[in-house]
């Protein structure tokens, strides 16, 4: 999802897939920012909301404004719109993304002229209204929904349409449409140059009684017609499981609206994503329930790794404790015969940390390059790199070392594996490749299987994934190493902590089979790898 700030000359690209929608009734203190109320509105983003409307109609101004600040600010890190129900003046004064507009509340074209054209202005309007409707398509309004519930609503006493009442109200606001339009009554975006009337529908925001037990029917009736479900008490209420519930419902949201892969790998990253803000000191804590166990006993893992860390660097992931997982060079791991899960090796650095070689270019791909040079000294160190994988390739094949994960940053170190690791290994470790998009294979390929992320392609068959990144900043320092942690990190911990206990909660078994949501796994943990490199870029 592409974010930017209010202030920016652009708009956000909002998902509107999953919309939580706040309600004074869930508020418990109601002197000082309830925290109970910020844990549950959290724990919906992190289970994979897209968009936040707080909506506080019977709070003082006072609460309202301190609230808002409290939840914009945390919403930062998530790159989540924060949307203000019907107070202009709250949404200006905490620079939130937009507001949202019921029918008594001010004029639309009075909001479109005060925030610009770069806030999110939603509306709730009438679909057999035709004044409703040309008031919303000449005012640009990013998504409407119907003054009518779908189901009955425990938060919001209006008429309920139920699924056919909203069928036919959708098909009436489709025809108002094209009638206004060929009137002439609807002004054209100038920037649309499909001049189809349907081009001219907002996204349409269904609301009302909408929870996991009618979530699967929602969407085999709506999926096609409207772009997003809000909620309120599936979420929000003091008994819901507000992340399982979160899970649930967008796992269900994206299965129909996109593919049963897309709706895994999401649901898969929404859980690290979590396992990753339970486990690592904040500033401000968010104080989320533990879901995920986990513990050094039961890790037991390493990392090896060639690159030179710092912990008290940016990229060093900053988990409450430090058992999490252990990080070894490969010396180490020469040394000491550790049986290690993860291999994290950057072309970058050589495989000869702390040996006291003392050349002038330390990296893989300067070595390399020097030894093509005939240069007797490189030649030699080369053959010395080579050995060392011949060593590796020793260890692992005694250890019967299967099932291992490497991960290979750079085109050098990939083409020395290519080279020399026995074809076995290859063919009973993961291997994850990390290049620059530049090198991307043909798509015409038989062999590979795609997936498409704002900064990366993955390219990936039975076990080898190909991350082509889209974004060179990714390949600083500082990034890529924050990357490979980041990867390595939820690659070790990931089925130690997420059980298929866990996922039958989310009703995931028996759709798929173990070979895919493995690989579906792994994507999931370079998606969301990827999205908290993005943040603490801030793209």
């Amino acid at each position: 999802m592409n974010i930017g700030k209010a202030s920016k000359s652009f708009k956000r690209c909002v998902d509107y897939s999953l919309y939580l929608v706040t309600d004074d009734k869930f508020l418990k203190d109601k002197e000082n920012v309830c925290g109970t109320f910020i844990n549950k509105i959290i724990q919906g983003v992190l289970g994979g909301v897209g968009l936040i409307q707080l909506r506080l109609k019977k709070s003082d101004d006072i609460y309202f404004y301190n609230t808002a600040v409290k939840i914009k600010n945390l919403l930062i890190p998530f790159n989540i719109p924060l949307i203000i129900n019907n107070r202009l003046d709250i949404c200006l004064s905490v620079n939130a993304d937009g507001v949202h507009l019921g029918k008594s509340d001010i004029p639309l074209y009075h909001a479109r002229n005060i925030l610009g054209e770069n806030k999110i202005i939603g509306a709730t309007i009438n679909f057999s209204d035709e004044k409703d409707i040309e008031m919303c398509i000449n005012n640009r309004i990013d998504y409407i929904a119907h003054d009518h519930t779908l189901y009955e609503s425990t938060t919001k006493k209006t008429i309920v349409s139920n699924e056919q009442g909203l069928k036919e109200q959708i098909r009436i606001l489709e025809n108002k449409i094209k009638y206004l339009y060929d009137k002439g009554k609807l002004i054209k975006n100038h920037n649309n140059t499909d001049v189809n009337y349907k081009n001219m529908i907002p996204p349409i925001i269904l609301i009302g009684g909408i929870n996991t037990n009618n979530i699967k029917n929602t969407m085999i009736s709506f999926s096609n017609t409207c772009e997003g479900l809000a909620v309120v008490s599936c979420i929000l209420d003091e008994n819901s499981p507000s992340f399982i519930n979160t899970l649930k419902l967008k796992y269900v949201i994206d299965k129909y609206k996109k593919s049963h892969c897309v709706a895994f790998i999401n649901m898969y990253s929404s859980c690290l994503n979590y396992l990753y803000y339970q486990n690592i000191e904040l500033k401000e804590q968010l104080n989320l329930p533990i879901i995920f166990q986990s513990t050094k006993q039961k890790m037991n893992a390493f990392l090896v790794t060639n690159m030179i860390l710092d912990k008290n660097k940016l990229y060093f992931i900053p988990f409450k404790n430090n058992d999490h997982f252990d990080i070894i060079t490969l010396n180490e791991f020469f040394k000491n015969s550790e049986k290690a899960n993860v291999f994290l090796f950057h072309s970058s650095y050589d495989l000869f940390l702390n040996n006291n070689n003392k050349i002038d270019s330390s990296s893989i791909n300067g070595i390399l390059n020097k030894a093509k040079n005939s240069d007797d000294k490189y030649e030699n160190i080369k053959d010395e790199i080579i050995k060392r994988i011949n060593q590796l390739n020793d260890i692992i094949k005694k250890e019967h070392m299967g099932h291992n994960i490497f991960i290979l940053i750079g085109e050098e170190i990939c083409n020395l594996f290519n080279k020399n690791v026995y074809p076995q290994i290859f063919n009973s470790n993961y291997f994850f490749i990390i290049k620059k998009h530049s090198s991307i294979q043909s798509r015409t390929s038989e062999q590979w299987l795609y997936y498409d992320t704002k900064n990366a392609c993955i390219q990936y068959n039975h076990n080898i994934i190909n991350i082509f990144l889209k974004n060179e900043h990714f390949f600083s320092e500082e990034n890529i190493k924050k990357f490979g942690l980041l990867m390595s990190y939820f690659l070790i911990v990931q089925d130690k902590n997420i059980t298929p206990q866990f996922l039958q909660q989310i009703e995931t078994q028996g759709e798929t089979n173990f070979y895919e949501q493995t690989l579906w796994k792994f994507i999931a943990t370079v998606d969301i790898s990827l999205k908290l490199v993005e943040n603490s870029m801030g793209i």
